[in-house]
Order: C-alpha cells, then sequence, then structure tokens
C-alpha cells in the first residue's frame, strides 16, 4: 500500500472473481461503498442479479465503506451470479433469488404487501402461490406466509408444527397449502374446506413424496405409488371409488375441480368433477406413453412421449383439439389460460385452440410467434418469449394481452427470460443486462402497475423504503423518484417554451390582469359571506444546486372535473382532522400517491397544461437539470384554467413546496433490495 499518499487519495485494487474463471480488477478509494463494488460487478459481468462474498461471507451493507467492511488492499473477491425467481398469487406478484429476500407488488390483500414479514424473509429458497397468499421457504426449513387469511396467508396456527421438521416442499390449492416435511409428513393450512384441514388422513399422510392442489383440494402422492386426498370432495378430495386404480402414479395435475395421474406405464387416470376434466373415459385408450399434463379450468391436455397431443373435458375450453390435431407434432411444452390451451412446437412456432377471446385465437400474432422459447398464462391471455427476448401476447386484452407490448415488445433484449402471470397481468424479468431488468403489464389492480414503478431502462440508486403495500404506492414512490427527474422535462420542453416565451408571457400578463380582478371580486363577496367559484391547481417546482431557491416550473389546473373532486375528497377541512386526528397522515399518504401520479403522468405524456414564464429563470441554470422537484396543491378563485395559472404563477416562487423529493441523475438497480445475505 502506498502510504505516502492521503487517505483520500489512495487507491486499493480488488480482484472479482466468478465460479467460471472470468475476472476483472477494480481500482477504489478505501473509502468507496461496497454499493460501488457490486455496480462494476454488475457492469463488467453483464449480470443484474448477484452478489459479492468476501471469504464466504455476503457484502450485504451497500451503504458501507469497503474499509468498513474488512476489505483490504489486493483482495480477491467471489461474485455470485443469481437467478431471478417469480411466483403470483391471482393479483400479486413476488420476485426472489436463493438465499437472499422478497420483493412483491401488486393487490396488497393477496400477497403484494409483504412488509410484515420483510425483516423474516431472509435465505429465501422458494416462494409459492396460491389464489391470494404467498409461502416462502428459508434455508433453514422454515416457512414464512403472507396475505389473504382465508387463502393461507396466515401460518401462525401451525407454526409449531412446522418448527418441528424442516419444510422440504409446499403446494397450494387456491385457498390452502399443503406442506411436506423432511421426514415426509404433511402439515396443513388455510380454508378447511379448501384442503386446509388434513386431520382426516393425517393416518395415510406418511412417506409423501408429491402434492398436488385443485381449487379446494390436495392429492398427495405417497412413496409407494398410491394416492391420498383430501378437501371439497366435487373439487377431486374423494378418489375413494379409484383406489385400486391409483396404483404406481409417478405425477400428479389438477384442473380447476378434477385430477389426473400420471403412471409409471404411461396411462392416466382422472377423478373429481367429470364437468372439469375428471373424467376420461372417451380417450383413455389414446393416453399412453403420456409424460406430462396441462390444464385449463375445465379440461386436461396430455403431453405425448412422441410430441403428440390428447385432451379430454369442456370442449369449448381446450378439451376438444380436432381442428388442429394435425398441426400438434413435436409438442415441446403445453400451456393453459382458464379456456385456451397453447403448444410449443419444437420447430419454435406456436398453436393454440379453445375459447377464442381466452387466445384460442392467435391469428393476429402468428406470423410472430417464431423461435418462441417460453410461454405463459393469465386467466384470459398468453405471453410468448422469442429467442430475441421480444415478447408477444394474444388474448383478452384487459388480462394482460397488451396491445403495444405486442406491438412494440418489451426490450428485454435478452435469451434468458423468466415469465409468470397473476390472473390479469404478468411480469417478466432477465439477469442478464439489457435495456430492461423487470417489467409488468396489464391489469393495476393485479399487478400490472410494475410496468411503470419497475421498468428499469433507467434505474433507480436506493430502492430502501420502496412501498410494499400496493400498485398505487409503488407508482408514486417511484414517479416521486424517476418519471418526475425533469429529465423529459428538460429534454421535450425546454425548446418549445423557449420559443414560446415572449407569446406566452403575454398570455400571462393578460390573464394575470383579470384573474387579480377576479380576485379581487371573490374577496369582496366573501366578506359578503358570499363565496365564489374556485379551483384546484397542482404547483411542481423545480430546484437546481445553484441556486437553492425553488422555481415554479409548471401548473397543472385541475377545474369541474373529477381529478379535482378526487383531491377535493382528499384535503380534510381543519375541524374533520382535529375531531379524527387519523384522518391527516390518511389523507396526506392518498394525496401524495394521488398527485404523484398526476406529475408522473403530465411528465410522461406531456400533458402539463401550461407551461409558466418562470420556467428556467435566469441565465445561469437554463442549462442545468434540476436537482429536486416538488408540488403542492393550492385553491384559486377561478375555475378559468388560464386565469389559475395565472394566479398560482403569482403566488410565491420560493420556500418548501408540500411535496419534495430529490432526483437522483446517477441511476442504479432495483437488485439492491433483494441482495440479503443468507441465513447461516
Amino acid at each position: 500500500m502506498d502510504r505516502s499518499r492521503s487517505p483520500d487519495q489512495r487507491r486499493w485494487s480488488l480482484q472479482l472473481c466468478v465460479s467460471s474463471g472470468s475476472s476483472t480488477t477494480v481500482s477504489l478509494s478505501p473509502s468507496a461503498s461496497v454499493g460501488e463494488v457490486k455496480a462494476a460487478a454488475k457492469k463488467f459481468f453483464q449480470h443484474h442479479f448477484l452478489q459479492v462474498t468476501a471469504d464466504g461471507t455476503v457484502l450485504s451493507n451497500v451503504s458501507q465503506s469497503i474499509q468498513d467492511a474488512g476489505l483490504h488492499d489486493g483482495q480477491t473477491l467471489t461474485v455470485v451470479l443469481q437467478i431471478p425467481c417469480l411466483a403470483a398469487t391471482a393479483g400479486a406478484f413476488a420476485l426472489w433469488c436463493r438465499g437472499g429476500g422478497v420483493l412483491t407488488w401488486g393487490d396488497a390483500y393477496t400477497g403484494g404487501d409483504s412488509s410484515s414479514v420483510q425483516d423474516q424473509l431472509r435465505g429465501v429458497q422458494e416462494v409459492v402461490a396460491s389464489k391470494g397468499a404467498f409461502a416462502a421457504i428459508l434455508v433453514d426449513g422454515q416457512v414464512v406466509t403472507w396475505g389473504k387469511y382465508g387463502c393461507g396467508g396466515e401460518s401462525w396456527q401451525v407454526q409449531e408444527q412446522l418448527k418441528r421438521g424442516r419444510v422440504r416442499q409446499v403446494s397450494a390449492s387456491a385457498e390452502a397449502f399443503a406442506a411436506i416435511l423432511e421426514d415426509e409428513t404433511v402439515v396443513t393450512w388455510g380454508n378447511d374446506t379448501g384442503g386446509g384441514d388434513s386431520s382426516g388422513v393425517q393416518d395415510q399422510l406418511r412417506s409423501v413424496q408429491e402434492i398436488c392442489g385443485s381449487e379446494e383440494a390436495f392429492a398427495a402422492r405417497l412413496a409407494d405409488g398410491s394416492v391420498v386426498t383430501w378437501g371439497a370432495a366435487d373439487a377431486g378430495g374423494d378418489s375413494s371409488l379409484l383406489r385400486s386404480e391409483l396404483r404406481g402414479v409417478k405425477h400428479l395435475a389438477a384442473s380447476q375441480r378434477a385430477f389426473a395421474a400420471i403412471l409409471e406405464d404411461g396411462g392416466v387416470v382422472t377423478w373429481g368433477n367429470p364437468e372439469y376434466g375428471g373424467d376420461s373415459s372417451a380417450v383413455r385408450e389414446e393416453l399412453i406413453n403420456v409424460r406430462g399434463i396441462c390444464s385449463t379450468e375445465d379440461a386436461f391436455a396430455a403431453l405425448l412421449a412422441d410430441g403428440g397431443v390428447v385432451t379430454w373435458g369442456e370442449e369449448e375450453d381446450g378439451g376438444d383439439s380436432s381442428e388442429v390435431q394435425d398441426q400438434l407434432h413435436e409438442v415441446q411444452e403445453l400451456c393453459g389460460t382458464w379456456g385456451t390451451f397453447a403448444a410449443l412446437l419444437a420447430e419454435g412456432s406456436v398453436v393454440t385452440w379453445g375459447f377464442p377471446l381466452y387466445g384460442g385465437d392467435s391469428s393476429e400474432v402468428s406470423e410472430r410467434l417464431k423461435e418462441v422459447k417460453q410461454l405463459a398464462a393469465s386467466q384470459q391471455a398468453f405471453a410468448a418469449v422469442r429467442a430475441d427476448g421480444q415478447v408477444i401476447t394474444w388474448g383478452t386484452p384487459a388480462f394482460g394481452a397488451t396491445s403495444n407490448v405486442a406491438d412494440e415488445g418489451l426490450g428485454l433484449g435478452a435469451v434468458d427470460v423468466v415469465l409468470a402471470a397473476s390472473e390479469r397481468a404478468f411480469a417478466a424479468v432477465t439477469p442478464s443486462r439489457g435495456a430492461t431488468c423487470l417489467v409488468a403489464w396489464g391489469d393495476v389492480s393485479y399487478g400490472g402497475a410494475v410496468t411503470e414503478a419497475f421498468r428499469l431502462e433507467a434505474n433507480i440508486e436506493d430502492w430502501t423504503g420502496v412501498p410494499r403495500s400496493g400498485a398505487s404506492e409503488q407508482a408514486a414512490w417511484v414517479a416521486d423518484r424517476w418519471f418526475s427527474s425533469a429529465k423529459a422535462v428538460i429534454r421535450d420542453f425546454a425548446m418549445d417554451a423557449v420559443k414560446s416565451w415572449g407569446e406566452e408571457a403575454s398570455k400571462a400578463a393578460a390573464a394575470a390582469r383579470a384573474a387579480q380582478r377576479r380576485e379581487a371580486t371573490a374577496a369582496a363577496e366573501a366578506a359578503r359571506g358570499a363565496r365564489g367559484e374556485s379551483g384546484l391547481v397542482i404547483r411542481i417546482f423545480g430546484r437546481w444546486k445553484a441556486p437553492e431557491d425553488w422555481v415554479n416550473i409548471a401548473n397543472l389546473p385541475l377545474a369541474g372535473d373529477w381529478r379535482e373532486q378526487a383531491l377535493r375528497l382528499l384535503l380534510p377541512s381543519a375541524k374533520d382532522v382535529q375531531d379524527v386526528p387519523l384522518l391527516g397522515p390518511l389523507s396526506e399518504q392518498a394525496l401524495t400517491a394521488v398527485v404523484s401520479g398526476q406529475v408522473a403522468r403530465a411528465v410522461k405524456n406531456s400533458t402539463w397544461g401550461a407551461l409558466t414564464t418562470d420556467l428556467w429563470r435566469g441565465s445561469s441554470i437554463s442549462s442545468q437539470k434540476p436537482f429536486e422537484i416538488g408540488y403542492e396543491v393550492v385553491e384559486v378563485v377561478t375555475k378559468n384554467k388560464e386565469e389559475m395559472c395565472a394566479l398560482a404563477r403569482n403566488m410565491p416562487k420560493s420556500g418548501t413546496p408540500g411535496r419534495v423529493f430529490r432526483v437522483n441523475p446517477d441511476l442504479q438497480s432495483l437488485i439492491e433490495s433483494l441482495e440479503v445475505s443468507a441465513s447461516e
């Protein structure tokens, strides 16, 4: 080490290596952060998801200096490249890497909010989803759950049982979970009538190898090839009449209310509700050498060893594949929405059949379904990932068949894409560095809001404190830090603003005079006890590092529309707050989310309303980007939008706006929130 230099001038050399042997050397100051080391590793190895370890210890505190972390000059660090995983309930998503933590988004009620258990989500190995809850298996074999109580989101009643043995596997029905312990016994929880109560068959649940769930029942495969079932009888929970046939079972599958078992000889046995595929007698002779089974809501499709497909169940929902049988050759993979099947062929093309609106008609995108590598399905739509990383969608638009996704692709730019779907939305993530790391699309209430919240074409440096409570909160949080960064303001509006400066100034002056007259009239009316009409204005401010004063850069007038009505509902009176103190913070949070959304849309979609003439006051800051953005909601005594803006412009240009957030120009990655050291 060169001790002749001051501490600030010294540089340390650190070698970063991966298991394949590839390595690089970085030169950093001892005061550099662990986060800078990770950023260098991500850049060199072109991988979004990774951990950096020193002598077997994960460096998880990204803000800590490398010196304080115990590193030294010349040290070799091991970089572990991680593979991201996705799981989805009906309305929420979970993203994790093995050995790390979990990020959730979407509907808070069905698992999108994991804040109550975040301190427990360390060393996560697997995440499983029911319809409304998640269950995470930790490195020590324990289980953490969150989400809807009636879907298994609460497991405190069985935690003592779960702690008696390490959990090896967790499976889900729509409303319950079933865990296989190391001793091959089973613990269940959730809705009792949906499979959460297995007390009636506990003495039979020994040497359990696999569990599969329908909507309201479970089936367990034992080591001897027999099957034990429990839950709702009309959902497959009673297989007693087929006990003699259920021998030599090697795999289980389920539709919404029926089960199918693949036998060791390649045959299939089905039971449960006949209207949901529980009766396969019509195709029994065709079910030979079956190697996999897929389902829609009420039909099954069996993939044969020779690449053919046999279907049964509700004909309209995929049970009848006769019209496409001549195309079903060399099938590699099957995927199902609630009423349609999609088959991925060896050549990379896709064949669909079933209910047309649920994805059964793929004719509009058939020419683009080439070199497909992966399929996923929501309730009524499909998404296909191609070899070039593009994502193609089709089916019902409200369920994720988003036209702009199909037309433009998502820009993932990588072949190693992980894809998942909730009931009405999709999410895709890639570990390799491309234009985007994580995207989601579809119904906002079902996790599709991440399209805006986490699309990482630009990345946020510090994700500490990201809301876990739902889509709107997350969208507002990210809007504060990214969409409202004013880069779009500078880029898209600067020239137009300068060109129209004189014109705007003239109009603004006239409007200001009219507004002042209106304000004076309103004041006189108020003095007489009368009240004039008024409107709300969102005042948007920018602040530069020098000077420090805030500048009112734009105003969004809201008058007589639903947005104004919504904001007024979120502005309680002083007496209301005094009577019910909780109204204050609740209204403030709701107002923040609503206004942040308005600011985000204004920046992104160029819908400012009227730019103020105060934009970039003074030549010294005209070419710089704002350091912070702020906003506040004010009431003015007019509903004329030009006059509203004029009055807003005449308000003080300095001071601190009601809501302030810092704009960070050196944006990095979401992944810091996932990189938590594994439990010992």
